[in-house]
């Protein structure tokens, strides 16, 4: 077993475990954000044909001018693909919907007068104007969904334009969330309990739901007996909270055992969160993150997060930009990186970070903004307001910034 190993060496062993899990096909209208399990190429021309941009009229090439009257043609739309337009003639035709041969431009409906059957236009138009042509939008072959992308709304809207309703994704995550501490619970207290209400176990919840994991369910001891965590068809990624650190065997490393699980390493060189493990436990994966909140989420971005964007076939490095820091900070010189919380915003001037209060390990108070982690090297202990620091800002399969809607 390894212990006390660089946090990215964890990474990888943690990665070289994590198989991504298999597809399932679901309905498009519910694909928002989940992830694709294989290509999709454009199977036929959008638009099929040349179709309208707006409600107006078809004019011929000869009558772009805007001189004289133009006879309305009255057409059932079945006919108006295949309708030769003549000099002198106008057909209406609405926005997306194909127009007759032979058109020259369509005018809008607005900037044109009807009266008796016959169209006055007020303006001249350009050849071409207001007319989508065949292919414009999306050839056939292209590339319209590439394996391991977090769907949009314009990846479903075009999806949906070739008449497709089904996708086929990777299947989300199933995670159980197990506190180890004695002293924090789930359930309701009232005040003069001996127990203390855990902020780990919601905070975990919310991450995972945010990565797009499944939170199966968030217990402790207990709740839940070491027959049913053994059993395998429940979750596919087990996170404990707590009892990683003691100066003999830890509550945690010692679960693994009783479990049968296989540790792969013990400890890492981070700062909050440096006292953490994981194992194997069958074919499922077993992270076990500090009790301290900063660490808790120090640690699960920087182990867990990049775990459950593999899982979902995504790329699961962590993404990384240079930002210019809003604010002086004085930090504890330590050997191992540190990892502070931030919030990052980009405008006018670029990336921006502004370093949040309460950053010890037992403080609540710099996750309730972060969307960034700021990697300080061991043994700095400044930070000035204008420098240029390195930021992580999630794994590359995940939106930027930690948020789906940062």
């Amino acid at each position: 077993m390894l212990t006390n190993i660089d946090y990215k060496t964890a990474q990888d062993i943690l990665l070289q475990q994590a198989i991504p899990l298999a597809a399932e096909e679901i309905p498009l209208v519910k694909a928002f954000g989940r992830i694709t399990s294989h290509d999709l190429r454009v199977p036929f021309p959008v638009p099929p044909c040349p179709q309208s941009a707006t409600d107006g009229f078809a004019l011929h090439p000869a009558d772009l001018n805007a001189s004289g009257s133009l006879r309305l043609v009255s057409l059932k739309f079945s006919d108006i693909p295949h309708y030769q337009l003549q000099k002198g003639e106008t057909v209406p035709v609405s926005t997306g919907f194909p127009v007759p041969q032979g058109t020259g431009a369509v005018i809008p409906h607005e900037k044109v007068e009807i009266q008796e059957g016959y169209l006055l236009a007020r303006y001249s138009m350009k050849p071409g104007s207001n007319i989508k042509l065949t292919g414009e939008d999306f050839k056939p072959g292209e590339t319209l969904l590439e394996p391991g992308k977090r769907l949009t709304a314009g990846m479903i809207a075009a999806t949906a334009a070739f008449g497709i309703n089904k996708l086929s994704v990777y299947r989300k995550p199933r995670v159980g969330i197990l506190n180890l501490s004695p002293y924090h619970t789930s359930k309701v207290i009232n005040r003069n309990s001996h127990l203390l209400p855990d902020s780990n176990g919601p905070l975990l919840a919310s991450l995972l739901t945010r990565d797009g994991a499944e939170v199966e369910w968030v217990a402790d001891l207990s709740d839940k007996s070491l027959d049913e965590l053994n059993t395998p068809q429940e979750i596919n990624l087990l996170l404990t909270i707590g009892g990683t650190y003691a100066k003999g065997k830890s509550e945690a490393r010692s679960l693994l055992e009783e479990l049968g699980a296989t540790v792969l390493f013990w400890g890492t060189s981070i700062q909050p969160g440096g006292h953490n493990g994981a194992g194997v436990l069958g074919s499922r994966l077993v992270i076990c993150l500090s009790g301290n909140p900063a660490a808790c989420a120090v640690g699960y971005e920087l182990l867990a997060a990049p775990v459950i964007s593999r899982l979902q076939g995504m790329d699961p490095a962590l993404s990384r930009i240079l930002a210019t820091c809003l604010n002086d900070v004085s930090i504890t010189g330590r050997n191992s990186p540190r990892f502070l919380r931030g919030r990052a915003s980009c405008g006018f001037n670029g990336w921006e970070v502004e370093i949040l209060p309460g950053q010890k390990a037992s403080m609540i108070r710099s996750l309730m903004n972060y969307n960034s982690l700021i990697e300080i090297p061991g043994g700095k202990t400044h930070i000035a307001a204008g420098e240029q620091i390195e930021i992580i800002v999630g794994a590359r399969g995940q939106s930027p910034c930690f948020s789906r809607y940062c």
